[in-house]
């Protein structure tokens, strides 16, 4: 299309946009507006004289012609705020005059469009609200004739009120008379009064919304009476120009509720202050009448959330088959009508918190007035401690009778004043042919001097375990047993020493099997890397006869590099030979091996100053091996660039623990990493073990230059190491 006839459609569409937002909502019918938009509409399209529009609102149409054969057609849509559905729907008719003839709607008239029907939809708001409030006002001073209330309505613009005539009785004032707004405020009985007032107003104005309020207000002739009075303002745009509502006179209803407030004062300080729960309902709906805090506590929910007895139900009873046995019950004992049944006992509730508790209820019919008086109390420490008293009865007798355990009693002269059924399963000796006698005759004579030890101490001491004696079994043979002996004299129900004893000889038996068990596999652990030691020397022993071989220096600084990675763990294979323990390693030793084979296999012609500062660190082999070799694979990269061009260097290695975390810090006093350095690209296989070993250890690490020299940082968690200051 030509810029021209472009320009030409725009100026239609903005003309027809112009036209609609200017048509005049407060005075206009929907009907009327919506008539004139079909016209409007029409010619803001391409080809006007082709076009029908369609408005459907409320189930009537609006057009400028019949469609005869839609050829294309485009819609909008949109709903005011009463749901009410406006459709806006353009045709291009088909008929003789238009063959050949490309009638098609442009996207820009299809942006018009919905600007269009968004435009009315928000008139049409207008309107029905319009129509609305003209209903409301209509009806409302229908119902202010007949109860006696006045409306009022003040003319911002102009500062005028408007009284009605019932509202110039009410206040007694002068018949005709226009006061303005600050003669209407006057008539507020005090002045706090009148500020309240004139700031609800402003606060209605500002969030455009209604107001109510209740005050004393001062009458003509000097009386004082309560008023309510309702108002909400009317805006033009976002002025607001209009103030109107209604006053009623209210003093008999305050007159009732202050009486009423007074009696229900009494009645809820007594209810809060019983110490029972009580609530009241209503027997033929169950809507809650009455609840004091006490019920409210005990049930553990909030009176808002208990309204009515089915609510009740669905919160205190939360299981649905436990709530339908319960209330099923509680619902047949209130409908028998028989007073003695609505009593229940022990009933367990579920608070909002979900804890269980136990209550006892009581329900108090008043037929007369339809009302149902429920009290409750929370019995749920008297239940607890019954059940627990019950519970450690059957237990005793468990654990006691039943049990696996050994349980004696013995006086201060070491003898059995009581032993359990449970000796006869324990040890094969009856209770009677042991009570009355002394315990030490039963314990093997090799134990009785720690046992006549313990019991010479034992009454100035709460409890002593015995972590293994060999008592008597039968006539000959012996039990290892564990035992606890506690001081019970002060209890009259004991007044003696509660011995409390176990059989442990399979596990004794089983101890020493593991013990001899463990000694064999330790000299086989050590033979085994001892040969791994060897083995690792003998590869590097011909990684080195083969670095002889070589004159690639590349090659030899590689043979070089793996030679000393396997003399890395074969330090560490040779440590764990000599040690006594091949899951703790004192890395400190490590350390030292190996920085200095390190140190003499590379340092050539220089003087190179090595300085360890290192405390005891103690690591496991699957600690140890990985750390090694990440400090070989950082010595190794010091002494090949770091002094270069130098014969003198400095390397501290510091490694220190404190409880469980281990840091290690090797810095140098070298020419420091280049600028474009990147620890983090894979060209370089040391970077590529180091980051590798470092995910082993789950350890952080990082490269850096400090000073004059370089400096590498590892921080990891030790494993399976005791507490170390």
């Amino acid at each position: 299309m030509p810029d021209t006839k472009k320009l030409e459609e725009r100026v239609k569409e903005l003309t027809c946009l112009y036209r609609i937002s200017s048509l005049d909502e407060k005075e206009l019918s929907a009907g009327d507006m919506l008539g004139k938009s079909v016209s409007y509409l029409a010619d803001a399209v391409q080809f006007p004289e082709y076009c029908v529009v369609e408005i459907l609102y409320e189930g009537k149409k609006y057009k400028n012609g019949h469609p005869g054969y839609p050829n294309v057609n485009i819609y909008s849509e949109a709903h005011t705020s009463k749901a009410h559905k406006l459709k806006i729907t353009l045709h291009y008719k088909a008929n003789r005059e238009t063959p050949g003839k490309d009638l098609a709607f442009l996207k820009e008239e299809q942006a018009m469009l919905s600007a269009v029907s968004k435009q009315l939809a928000s008139k049409l708001n207008w309107i029905e609200a319009k129509e609305e409030l003209d209903l409301q006002r209509l009806t409302r001073n229908r119902s202010y004739l007949n109860a006696n209330i006045g409306s009022w309505e003040y003319d911002v613009k102009n500062n005028r009120v408007h009284l009605s005539e019932v509202l110039v009785t009410l206040l007694e004032t002068e018949e005709g008379l226009n006061p303005s707004s600050e003669d209407l405020i006057n008539f507020i009985a005090t002045e706090k009064e009148r500020k309240r007032f004139v700031e609800e107003v402003k606060e209605a104005i500002n969030s455009k919304e209604s107001f109510n309020t209740e005050l004393v207000a001062k009458t003509g002739s000097g009386e004082k009476i309560w008023m309510k009075i309702v108002g909400e303002p009317r805006f033009e745009g976002s002025l607001c120009i209009k103030l109107f509502g209604t006053v009623q006179k209210i003093q008999r209803r305050k007159q009732i509720e202050k009486a009423l407030s007074q009696r229900n004062q009494f009645i809820e300080t007594a209810l809060e202050n019983l110490p029972i729960g009580i609530a009241i309902n209503s027997i033929d709906d169950g809507k809650r009448v009455l609840m004091n805090q006490k019920f409210s506590d005990v049930y553990g929910w909030p009176e808002k959330d208990i309204t009515d007895v089915d609510t009740f139900f669905e919160k205190v009873y939360p299981n649905k088959v436990y709530r339908e046995k319960i209330t099923k019950r509680i619902r047949e004992d209130i409908e028998s009508g028989d007073v003695s049944r609505m009593s229940w006992e022990g009933i367990e509730v579920t608070q909002k918190s979900g804890e269980k508790r136990i209550v006892n209820a009581k329900n108090i019919p008043v037929y007369q007035q339809n009302l149902m008086i429920s009290t409750v109390t929370d019995v749920t420490e008297k239940f607890r401690a019954e059940k627990k008293l019950k519970e450690n009865e059957r237990r005793f007798k468990a654990l006691v009778q039943d049990g696996s355990d050994l349980i004696a009693i013995l006086n201060l002269s070491g003898e059995f004043t009581y032993v359990s059924p449970t000796s006869t399963m324990v040890l094969g000796i009856e209770p009677e042919n042991a009570i009355g006698k002394k315990m030490i005759d039963f314990v093997h004579e090799d134990d009785q001097k720690m046992i006549k030890d313990i019991m010479k101490n034992l009454p100035r001491r709460r409890r002593f375990i015995i972590k293994q004696v060999r008592f008597k079994s039968g006539e000959s043979s012996f039990k290892w047993l564990e035992a606890s002996v506690t001081n019970l004299l002060h209890e009259l129900s004991v007044s003696g020493f509660v011995i409390n004893a176990h059989d442990i000889t399979e596990r004794i038996h089983h101890q020493n099997e593991i013990k001899k068990a463990l000694a064999e596999k330790e000299v086989l652990l050590s033979e085994i890397h001892h040969r791994v030691k060897n083995n690792l020397a003998v590869i590097s022993g011909m990684m080195q006869l083969q670095l002889y071989d070589e004159s690639n220096p590349a090659v030899q600084e590689k043979l070089n590099d793996g030679m000393l990675r396997i003399q890395t763990m074969a330090n560490i294979h040779e440590l764990l030979y000599s040690t006594k323990s091949f899951a703790k390693l004192s890395f400190r030793d490590i350390i030292e091996k190996l920085a200095h084979n390190i140190t003499a296999a590379m340092s050539g012609n220089k003087e190179v100053d090595l300085k360890i500062e290192s405390e005891l660190v103690v690591l496991n082999i699957n600690q140890a091996i990985p750390c090694s070799l990440i400090i070989n694979e950082v010595l190794t990269n010091i002494f090949k660039h770091a002094f270069k061009k130098r014969v003198t260097g400095k390397i501290t290695i510091s490694i220190h623990q404190k409880q469980r975390k281990v840091d290690l810090i090797i810095s140098d006093d070298g020419v420091g990493l280049p600028d474009d350095f990147n620890l983090g690209d894979n060209q370089s296989l040391g970077k590529n073990i180091i980051k590798i070993l470092s995910e082993q250890l789950d350890a952080d690490f990082k490269l850096y230059n400090s000073g004059n020299g370089t400096t590498f940082e590892l921080h990891f968690k030790a494993d399976d190491i005791p507490f170390i200051n």
